[in-house]
């Protein structure tokens, strides 16, 4: 009896163990699905005994692994493209150069380059491949040319009989004196060496004594444009506006408003604070300009001294809408924002060459008649020293 019972319990036992693995068997076969799904994710996010964050930390590097992977197709993709972009602009020219049609006829004569750099090319158009780029004044044989699309283009020889096309709109008639003549006529220019002072940050609307600055310093005497700008003259009165009506102080009495930033109102000074303050560093030596014609100044140059002037910040003729007539304890006085300072250096033929301390540019160039337009326009303001 005792027997039987105890065999009746191992029976049930040995069922319900069974029946429990059968069970763990079939979550694992679960799992084992859910790895057969994801095999990347599963090997990385279910390692044994990970924590939490691990397991961030792991999805984080795959989510960045999966970004570079893009880039780097998306890099392939733009390469292929601009191959292709490529391919499509070398057929173009080619279908461009293959509807050209041209009738060459023969033409002797001499040229030369006339500009910085011109290009040779295989044939009688652009869309043709360069050969070579010439520089000027180089010496081309024509002999023979053809007119395509409204142009004339030369079949030259050049250097050693190697041959090759060239528009007729960048070549001169041979001038073997040219270069010569260019070399001589550079030599005419007049040009001094004056420190390069920059206003900026400091001053943004200091040019004024900026420039006054770079003219001492030429003359010998040092003088900080900061110290500068707290001697020179001022006019205090305040800005204010009135019935439409701008009430300042007067650019002639002293400087106008705040020199240190855009962020209050001001403009800048005329030539008599400035030749005052001058005098105070070359007592007996400044010498005022103004009034006087361009040539004056320029022979200021030919003497060896810079020239101190006020102009338009275009360095030119600046419009009557960009002029305004303001109200002052000393009268009414007419002014644009469009107001600059800059110290003549040099001049030639054509230009008229200034150190800029706004663009901190040395020797800066204009054209010579535009840079008097502006400069007639404040009344021929200049100050210079002997």
């Amino acid at each position: 009896m005792i027997n039987r019972f105890f065999v009746i319990v191992f029976i049930f036992l040995f069922i319900l163990l069974t029946g429990c693995n059968t069970g763990n068997q079939v979550d694992e076969g679960t799992l084992a699905g859910n790895q057969t799904e994801n095999p990347l994710i599963a090997g990385q996010l279910m390692t044994k005994s990970e924590s939490p964050v691990a397991k961030q930390t792991d999805l984080l590097r795959l989510k960045s692994q999966e970004k570079e992977s893009g880039k780097v197709a998306g890099s392939a993709v733009k390469q292929k493209e601009n191959k292709n972009n490529q391919q499509k602009e070398a057929a173009k020219k080619e279908q461009q150069i293959q509807q050209l049609s041209y009738n060459p006829t023969e033409h002797k004569d001499t040229k030369q380059i006339a500009v910085q750099a011109a290009n040779i090319r295989k044939g009688p158009h652009t869309s043709y491949s360069k050969i070579t780029t010439l520089k000027r004044y180089t010496k081309l044989d024509v002999f023979e040319k053809a007119k395509v699309e409204d142009i004339t283009w030369y079949h030259v020889k050049f250097r050693d009989q190697n041959k090759g096309w060239i528009s007729s709109k960048i070549v001169e008639d041979y001038n073997p004196q040219a270069k010569q003549n260019a070399r001589e006529k550079q030599s005419d220019r007049k040009l001094l060496s004056a420190p390069l002072v920059s206003q900026m940050p400091e001053l943004p609307r200091g040019c004024e004594v900026t420039t006054l600055s770079m003219m001492l310093a030429h003359a010998g005497v040092h003088v900080d444009k900061m110290t500068l700008a707290e001697e020179v003259r001022k006019d205090p009165t305040p800005f204010s506006r009135k019935n439409g009506q701008v009430h300042f102080g007067h650019p002639n009495n002293g400087f106008v408003g705040n020199m240190y930033t855009f962020d209050k109102p001001g403009l800048g000074v005329f030539h008599d604070p400035i030749a005052d303050l001058g005098e105070k560093y070359l007592p007996g030596r400044i010498v005022d300009l103004t009034g006087s014609s361009f040539d004056r100044v320029l022979s200021q140059i030919d003497k060896g001294k810079p020239v101190w002037v006020l102009t338009t910040s275009w360095f030119s003729y600046v419009p009557e809408s960009y002029w305004e007539t303001w109200n002052t304890p000393s009268g009414k006085v007419k002014v644009t924002y469009k107001m600059h300072s800059v110290l003549i250096t040099g001049y030639d033929d054509r230009y008229v060459y200034f150190n800029d301390p706004l663009a901190n540019m040395k020797d800066r160039k204009v054209a010579k008649d535009r840079f008097i337009a502006g400069w007639n326009q404040f009344g021929n303001q200049a100050i210079s020293y002997k």
